[in-house]
């Protein structure tokens, strides 16, 4: 088991106190101990080799020192002579300790686990049990129930040895082995015993042998499924309960037809009523789809970095990117050319949405969310289930934040990318613009994409 993860289970259930260091050895209560330089599965942030791992005493001097400010965190690990970690890594740390999240980026399950001991019981180990403080164990009367008895089933030499050495799991599977009990096996369990299956076969044959059947068919009274509405009475109570009003007569369906003519005379109608329908033209609309972006700061994607992430799939902070020019652009194109061949379709990014009333409003096809009502002032659309069956709703965060329960919701798309892994920033924008194409190709149809 990794160390790591015991010691985060040791801080949520508040039993910290319990973690000692001994010398070079850190004890975890009496179940587990692991040298003082053993490598956790917590990587170094920004590593040059990538890997870099925390030891043991770092990250339990971390967990000891959850409420201490940075600079005093650091101040403290010098005079401790324990390995220095980082600000990024230690709010990570501080809160994986703390139970609010499951894992982060450094955090890596694929690291070779340190092999644990754990510490026998003093019984196993052959070891008195110490009897309680203040009382003296009473010899037990000769002939009564508590004498002291030969014991039988102590354990032999082997087993011993394989409770002693926890690493040998060959000595353990033996041990455990030679004490399973065979209940049932395969073979036994198809047998079925007390089960009797001759109730099914009699009814599968009943209908067979039945005289009232027999009957019924000898005076032609039994009639196919097929030819239900053979007799007209049936088919008359169909058309008028069911099939009454405008569409049967589109289709040239004859309510009057009988059912083994019905195929034959309204098949060829409806197919040409089909091919109708596919070949009727749909309305083009004229420009390129538009894509609102929040125009807000509280966001991981705005009209400062959405060309980056879309057309190129690289994610770079909006900050960074607003740094680099004085002006603060409105309105920016992007090429979908990400898993796309030549020629690749134009969008168009806003950070505003369209006045009111303008064509415009045809041409939007999807909104990043910030989870406030405010962003759709002056929609055409008055409520957030009709925004979003008409828009593509989507919504961007890191993949260790919890989503929102407002935006949980609402009909958005959640699209998660990692704080540092750069590499896997083209995965999300691709994630992007597959639900985009599902949703154009349902609603949007008038839209080149």
């Amino acid at each position: 088991m990794d160390p790591l993860s015991i010691l985060r289970d040791y801080c949520v259930r508040n039993e910290l106190d319990q973690v000692k260091v001994v010398g070079d050895v850190i004890h975890f209560g009496s179940s587990y101990q692991f040298p003082k330089d053993t490598d956790t599965a917590f990587r170094v942030w920004q590593s040059q080799s990538g890997t870099d791992y925390y030891k043991l005493d770092a990250v339990l001097f971390v967990a000891q020192t959850l409420p201490v400010k940075h600079t005093e965190y650091i101040k403290q690990a010098r005079a401790a002579e324990v390995q220095n970690v980082n600000l990024i890594d230690r709010r990570n740390l501080t809160k994986y300790f703390k139970g609010e999240i499951d894992t982060c980026d450094s955090i890596d399950i694929s690291a070779a686990l340190p092999v644990h001991k754990s510490i026998p019981p003093a019984a196993v180990a052959g070891q008195k049990r110490p009897e309680p403080e203040g009382k003296e164990a009473a010899a037990p009367e000769e002939g009564t129930r508590d004498a002291k008895k030969p014991r039988t089933d102590a354990p032999s030499a082997e087993d011993t040895a394989a409770i002693l050495d926890w690493n040998n799991d060959a000595l353990v599977f033996e041990r455990i082995k030679r004490e399973e009990r065979l209940v049932r096996d395969r073979n036994a369990i198809l047998l079925s015993h007390k089960k009797n299956f001759s109730g099914i076969l009699a009814m599968l044959t009943k209908p067979k042998d039945d005289p009232k059947r027999k009957g019924e068919a000898a005076n032609g009274a039994a009639t196919p499924a097929g030819e239900r509405y053979a007799n007209g009475k049936e088919t008359e109570q169909f058309w008028k309960g069911y099939a009454q009003g405008g569409d049967v007569a589109d289709l040239g369906i004859k309510t009057t037809a009988t059912s083994d003519r019905w195929a034959e005379e309204s098949s060829g109608k409806v197919e040409q009523t089909r091919q109708a329908v596919r070949q009727k033209p749909v309305k083009k609309i004229e420009g390129p789809p538009i894509i609102i972006v929040p125009n807000a700061a509280n966001t991981l994607l705005n009209i400062y970095n959405a060309k980056d992430f879309l057309e190129n799939g690289n994610y770079v902070r909006w900050d960074e990117k607003a740094s680099q020019t004085s002006l603060k652009p409105t309105n920016v194109g992007v090429m979908r050319n990400i898993n796309r061949k030549e020629p690749y379709p134009h969008y168009q990014i806003l950070n505003v949405a369209p006045k009111a009333g303008s064509k415009d409003w045809q041409r939007v096809v999807a909104v990043f969310v910030v989870g406030k009502l405010w962003q759709f002032n002056g929609w055409p659309w008055s409520d957030v289930s009709e925004i979003f069956h008409n828009v593509k709703g989507f919504h961007i965060r890191y993949e260790d934040e919890k989503l929102d329960d407002v935006i949980k919701s609402w009909n958005v798309k959640s699209i998660s990318i990692s704080k540092f892994n750069r590499h896997r920033d083209k995965t999300a924008a691709l994630e992007f613009w597959n639900a985009l194409d599902r949703f154009l190709g349902a609603q949007k149809k008038g839209l080149t994409y």
